[in-house]
C-alpha cells in the first residue's frame, strides 16, 4: 500500500527547534519539537494506515522517505521497521528501537498535542504572510533571553489585527483587517521567530488544548503545522505604542537611492571606520535645507581621516511634507538598511523626533531608536 507522507519539517540544528520524534497513534502522525523557552511546535498529517502507538526517530523517517514510499510498519519485541518501496519497486527496510510504555506516557503528558481540544476558532487576517515578511527583520535574535521579543506579536480585536515586532532598538508594526468565526471577542498570540517560515496562509485556526492556546496553519496540502503560546504573549510590552514618535512626517526620499548610497557608505566605512565603528556601525542623519545628509560622526572615523577633512557621506534630495526644524539623529546603518529593504514603496517618508529622544520613524510603521554617542 503506497503513501504520500511529507518528511517532518523540523531539523535538529544549533539554535533551531529541538527535534524529537514522530509519534504515530492510529492513523495520525505527529512530529513534535520544542524551543528552549518551553514552547512546543508540531507538524501533523494523516497516516495512510493504522499503526500501534509508536515513536519513529525523525532521522530514520527522513531517510526512509528520501528513498521512496512507505508501504507498512512491522515490529517485534525490541525493534520496529519502516518498509519502503523505491521507484524501481525495490523494497528497503529501516529499523529503530521500540520505546517502552513509560517513555510513551511521559511524552504524551508533557506535550499539548494530545490534550483534549476545548475550543477551535477560524481566523482570517488579510495580507498576513506579507506582513510577517515586513516585520520579521525587527525581531530579537533567537537566543535573546527576552523570548517574548524573539517573534511577532499579534493582537486581534474588533475586526483588526495589529502585528508588532521589536528588539528594543527596531520596531515594525502592521495593521490588517481580521475576521474571527466564533464567540471569541479577541486574542493575542506570539509567533516564535522560527515558526514564521511556516506562515504562508491568511487563514489559520486558534485552538485551545486544555489551558494551552495554540495556532494551526495549513502546510503541504492536507497537513498542518502548529505552535503553542505558553503565555509568552502576556510578557510582550503592552506599552509598545508609546515608543512611536508623534512628530509629523517631515520629508520623503527615494528609497532605492537612499539604500544604494547606504550600501556604498557601509563598504567605505569598513576601511575608514575606527574601532567604535566596527562595534556600533553608527551613522548620523540630518535634515538640512532641501536634502537629507548622511555621514558617520567624527567619533567613528580614524584620526587620519578627520585630520584630512575629507568626510565620507552623501546627500540626497528630499521632498518637504511638513515644516519642522532641521533635526539630527544617530542610528545603526545595518538596522536602517533592514528597515528600508522591508518596504516595497518607491519613496519612504521620514520623521525625526525632537530632542532628547531623536528616534526616526519610517513610513509611519517603522521606528529606529537613536544610538547614544
Amino acid at each position: 500500500m503506497g503513501s504520500n507522507i511529507t518528511p517532518p519539517p523540523f531539523k535538529k540544528t544549533v539554535g533551531d527547534v529541538l527535534d524529537t520524534h514522530t509519534l504515530l497513534i492510529n492513523d495520525q502522525a505527529t512530529t513534535v519539537g520544542h524551543y528552549e523557552d518551553g514552547r512546543f511546535i508540531w507538524f501533523k498529517q494523516d497516516f495512510p494506515f493504522n499503526a500501534d502507538p509508536l515513536f519513529i526517530p525523525n532521522k530514520v523517517l527522513r531517510k526512509a522517505l528520501s528513498i521512496g514510499e512507505l508501504t507498512d510498519i512491522s515490529r517485534d519485541s525490541e525493534n520496529a521497521f519502516l518498509n519502503v518501496m523505491d521507484e524501481q519497486e525495490n523494497s528497503h527496510s529501516f529499523s529503530f528501537d521500540v520505546y517502552n510504555e513509560k517513555d510513551f506516557e511521559s511524552f504524551v503528558n508533557i506535550s499539548p498535542v494530545h490534550r483534549k481540544i476545548v475550543k477551535s476558532y477560524k481566523v482570517k487576517v488579510s495580507g498576513l504572510p506579507g506582513a510577517i515578511k515586513r516585520c520579521k527583520y525587527a525581531c530579537a535574535a533567537d537566543n535573546d533571553p527576552r523570548n517574548y521579543l524573539s517573534g511577532i506579536q499579534i493582537e486581534v480585536s474588533d475586526g483588526v489585527a495589529n502585528l508588532v515586532a521589536t528588539d528594543g532598538i527596531r520596531l515594525n508594526f502592521e495593521t490588517l483587517p481580521a475576521e474571527v468565526e466564533g464567540e471569541i471577542t479577541g486574542f493575542k498570540f506570539n509567533f516564535p521567530r522560527k515558526f514564521l517560515r511556516f506562515i504562508t496562509s491568511e487563514t489559520f485556526y486558534l485552538v485551545r488544548y486544555g489551558d494551552t492556546l495554540s495556532v494551526e496553519f495549513p502546510y503541504c496540502g492536507s497537513s498542518s503545522v502548529c505552535c503553542d503560546n505558553n503565555d509568552v504573549a502576556d510578557n510582550f510590552p503592552a506599552t509598545w505604542k508609546r515608543t512611536i514618535p508623534s512628530t509629523p512626517v517631515s520629508i520623503a526620499v527615494n528609497r532605492k537611492e537612499l539604500l544604494n548610497n547606504l550600501e556604498s557608505l557601509h563598504l567605505e566605512m569598513e576601511e575608514l571606520g575606527n574601532e567604535n565603528w566596527q562595534k556600533y556601525s553608527v551613522i548620523k542623519l540630518e535634515t538640512e535645507n532641501d536634502c537629507l545628509k548622511v555621514q558617520p560622526g567624527e567619533n567613528y572615523l580614524k584620526q587620519e581621516i578627520i585630520k584630512d577633512g575629507d568626510m565620507p557621506g552623501f546627500s540626497i534630495d528630499r521632498s518637504v511634507l511638513s515644516e519642522v526644524d532641521n533635526r539630527t539623529t544617530h542610528v545603526n546603518i545595518s538596522y536602517l538598511k533592514d528597515a528600508l529593504k522591508s518596504s516595497e514603496e518607491e519613496s519612504v517618508s521620514l520623521a525625526i523626533s525632537g530632542y532628547p529622544f531623536t528616534a526616526i520613524r519610517i513610513d509611519n510603521n517603522k521606528v529606529l531608536m537613536p544610538v547614544r554617542i
